[in-house]
């Protein structure tokens, strides 16, 4: 999953649980999930960075 992808679903998430049509307990299970791939997704970006400029 790419991160507009990621993005786009958290979007629409939020959209669902300000229109009611899922609680906060679901938006939380289900929004938690991605922004941990998020999160992994930009880890990896700084790693690689980090890793091809030698500054650790």
């Amino acid at each position: 999953m790419s991160k507009s992808q990621i993005k786009k679903e958290l979007d629409n998430l939020l959209v669902q649980y300000n229109q009611g049509s899922i609680s906060e307990q679901q938006y939380y299970e289900r929004a938690n999930p991605l922004i941990d791939k998020l999160s992994d997704l930009y880890s990896e970006v700084v790693w690689t960075y980090e890793a091809h400029n030698n500054t650790y």
